[in-house]
């Protein structure tokens, strides 16, 4: 108590003109405080720093997928984050990505990966690093869909689909943070390739669409007998046919303005032959998908082809034809908005023969085999009905593989590339989509034998 006593005079007498400071208990009371504040704030720092690691380590490798549904909707949301992650590059980069490469100690940054581009100045600058920065994040997305479908292909589709969906998303911004050390003439080639898988995705887009197209005219066609046999005298189900030919109608009626908006938009080099092309080969498959020949053809979903043709051929006509008649492609947002309704109907697993999870055995089966086989008959079907909800290998591989194409398909989106390959790719899709509903309609009344789910 004396030494205290005594540093609290020497205190004092230092500063006998000023403000002394107030002892207590012979401490000088701002040092008091600054100890008191500093401390507790050190020790929450180094707790919260260690805390926060060890909780980013258990989120990372906590969590498990059981169904088809959760690993696809994993898949989703994997790809949703890489789409908000390049949207927001793309119509801003951020301008703090930039800094490092300005640092005067790190100076060996400047002509490092994205550094490239140079610190963010003026709209050149802004769109080089907007570019790159899309291509890496999505080239990131694409990457860990690539893993994922090599593992599904290598025997161990269940594990990759149901193991760790947390770090899958950890696992895309590192990836990203890695490329941006990566030089930027990397994913100059990259982007041009997104172009080719993008022209991939599209011909994907065309068949769900049909797909989905037959759906709802089977579901309306149903509603519409079920409704007959019950009210043999109600016009009411009447409504679900109305609907299909007004549906049939506004498409083939959006195909023909489209067409003609084509002609006008692109008027030099044989850009009209190919969307008049497109628009006659397309009706003549559907005056024959509506024939007696053709059972399983329908109005609705050749209709919905019509247009979606006429969209494929604006898209190659905008590639090829639009430097010419000063003209662009379809906007970003339309593009987008249709590969996102192709993502959902994929993710929902909707569609004809889309259901790929195994049926549990009934419970009348069940009940049959334990009489029949005792408790060891009962133990095997509990063993083998306990895994039925597990995501099947083909159908998770189908996913990683339509999900590759998205990436590549936004990145085409956000950031085109309006070279040779891409503009090959995108006619080659045009040329793919009538080939392949033209088959469609031709395969099962050519090959008799052979059943395709219709």
């Amino acid at each position: 108590q004396a030494a205290s006593d005594l540093r609290c005079a020497i205190s004092i007498a230092r500063h006998p003109s000023g403000r002394p400071e107030v002892c207590e208990q012979g401490i000088p009371s701002g040092r008091a405080m600054g100890g008191v504040a500093s401390a507790p704030l050190a020790l929450c720092g180094s707790c919260f720093g260690t805390c926060c690691a060890a909780g980013c380590c258990k989120l990372a490798f906590a969590g498990e997928v059981n169904s088809a549904k959760g690993a696809r909707c994993v898949l989703w949301w994997l790809q949703v984050t890489a789409f908000s992650f390049a949207l927001w590059f793309a119509l801003q980069p951020p301008q703090g990505l930039s800094a490092p490469c300005e640092w005067k100690y790190s100076s060996w940054l400047r002509d490092v990966g994205v550094c490239q581009c140079q610190p963010i100045s003026d709209a050149a600058t802004a769109e080089c690093w907007s570019q790159q920065l899309v291509w890496r994040v999505e080239a990131a997305a694409v990457s860990i869909f690539a893993f994922l479908l090599i593992l599904g292909l290598s025997g161990c589709a269940k594990g990759a689909a149901s193991s760790w969906p947390v770090l899958k998303f950890f696992i895309l911004i590192l990836l990203w943070f890695v490329y941006l050390f990566v030089p930027n003439a990397v994913f100059d080639v990259l982007g041009s390739a997104a172009s080719v898988f993008a022209a991939g995705f599209a011909v994907m887009q065309c068949v769900w669409l049909v797909d989905a197209a037959i759906v709802a005219n089977a579901a309306c066609f149903e509603k519409y007998q079920v409704g007959k046999r019950e009210n043999p005298g109600d016009r009411r189900p009447l409504a679900w046919v109305a609907g299909l030919l007004g549906s049939s109608a506004l498409f083939i009626i959006l195909a023909i303005v489209l067409t003609g908006l084509l002609w006008k938009w692109y008027p030099a080099g044989c850009a009209p032959a190919v969307c008049m092309v497109g628009f006659v080969v397309s009706l003549v498959l559907t005056l024959v998908s509506i024939t007696e020949w053709c059972k399983h053809g329908a109005l609705v979903a050749s209709a919905a082809f019509m247009l979606f043709v006429q969209y494929l051929a604006w898209q190659a006509e905008a590639a090829y034809f639009g430097k010419a008649n000063n003209r662009g492609g379809p906007p970003a947002w339309l593009q987008l908005m249709v590969g996102g309704a192709a993502c959902i109907y994929l993710t929902l697993g909707v569609g004809r023969g889309s259901s790929t999870e195994p049926e549990a055995p009934s419970r009348d089966v069940e009940l049959a085999a334990r009489s029949q086989g005792g408790d060891e008959t009962s133990n095997t079907a509990d063993d083998s009905s306990s895994g039925t909800d597990e995501a099947p290998a083909g159908d998770f591989n189908l996913q990683c593989a339509m999900h590759i194409l998205a990436a590549a398909f936004v990145a085409s989106a956000l950031v085109p590339k309006n070279d040779a390959l891409s503009h090959v790719a995108r006619f080659a899709a045009w040329v793919l989509a009538i080939l392949s509903y033209a088959w469609a309609l031709i395969a099962p009344q050519v090959l008799k034998n052979r059943d395709f789910g219709y």
